[in-house]
């Protein structure tokens, strides 16, 4: 991996991009893009507006399990080597100013969609989630730098996910999807003895319809840092074991029907960076949602409180008792 990898931008976040997204109007099959291996190979019905499809073609994403895909798929070989390595080497990312409350995070993002089986950029820079599934982040605008644009031309790594995305749900052309590359640093001394939080959140959706994960990186020192599905958000119904995805795995998975988490991770003993990063790549779509901080229709699986809200900067009544009634114990 390159020392792009590490790099923090030092730039002010740019000004309000004001970003007009045009719905479709009918659906085209993405074709010809070749597709990750998945470990198991259900037999799925076509996808909507196909022959064959259930359901026919309308504008957006329809509510319901209109794709008839499972509710999470754990594929491998997602891209080559060479493709992975490729992105690595050619993506700047910036701080995550809320990962002052986690593991240090860098982080870039992109809105794109595809236009005549072609994946086409947009230029926001920021995106805003809805407090309704992230309590702990939601309600602010967040800016980041923006993933290369050379990146999502025809035939490039990350587009070719893209599209494979797309496919594999029959997601709609012109339907928006949020694209972000991100990095969790566990190199912190504390993070040898202690499992540091890797999201600020614990059991969430992101509020999309369908979503989809995949690994660019893990260093063979981080321990823990595994994906969970779940069917409640107390927990109590878990729907996997722990995944900890490899580099070029991925998982997709239904974000509008299922809960999903990351375990809390730590190291070992290391002696660069690369052995205890990892980074991710994860798309969303509908991602209208979070160009203008919309709540999703087709998805009402709410969120767990969280006792910061970096919206307000304030402490819930949950975390200021549990601190007076330390205060008290220790007096």
């Amino acid at each position: 991996m390159g020392n792009n990898l590490c790099h923090v931008r030092d730039e002010e976040p740019a000004g309000e991009v004001l970003v007009n997204v045009e719905k479709a109007f009918e659906k085209k099959v993405v074709e010809d893009v070749e597709e990750p291996t998945p470990t198991t190979a259900p037999d799925s019905p076509a996808p909507p507006g196909s022959p064959g499809s259930p359901v026919p073609p309308g504008p957006g994403l329809p509510p319901g399990d209109w794709d008839g895909k499972p509710n999470f798929e754990h594929v491998v070989d997602v891209m080559s080597e060479a493709e992975r390595q490729h992105i690595l080497k050619n993506i700047v990312l910036s701080e995550d100013p809320s990962s002052k409350h986690f593991a240090e995070r860098h982080k870039a993002i992109r809105f794109a969609t595809i236009i005549n089986g072609r994946v086409q950029t947009f230029t926001q820079n920021y995106f805003l989630q809805d407090v309704e599934y992230n309590d702990f982040s939601g309600g602010l605008r967040r800016y980041y730098g923006l993933i290369n644009e050379e990146l999502f031309e025809p035939g490039a790594p990350v587009a070719k996910v893209v599209l494979n995305f797309a496919k594999y749900y029959g997601i709609p052309e012109k339907t928006a999807i949020l694209i972000q590359i991100q990095t969790n640093f566990f190199d912190k001394k504390e993070y040898a003895k202690t499992r540091a939080s890797v999201t600020g959140q614990g059991i969430h959706t992101d509020g999309a319809d369908r979503a989809m994960l995949v690994c660019l990186h893990r260093g063979e020192k981080i321990e823990g840092a595994a994906n969970v599905f779940h069917a409640s958000l107390d927990g109590m119904e878990e729907l996997c074991d722990e995944l900890p995805l490899q580099k070029r795995e991925g998982v997709y998975f239904k974000d509008n029907t299922i809960y999903h988490t990351v375990t809390r991770a730590s190291r070992g003993e290391f002696k660069n960076l690369e052995q205890v990063t990892r980074t991710m790549m994860i798309m969303h779509a509908p991602a209208e949602i979070y160009m203008q901080g919309l709540s999703n229709p087709n998805n009402n699986l709410g969120a767990n409180e969280s006792d910061v809200k970096l919206r307000d900067g304030d402490k819930t009544e949950r975390l200021k008792k549990r601190e007076t009634m330390l205060v008290q114990h220790l007096n």
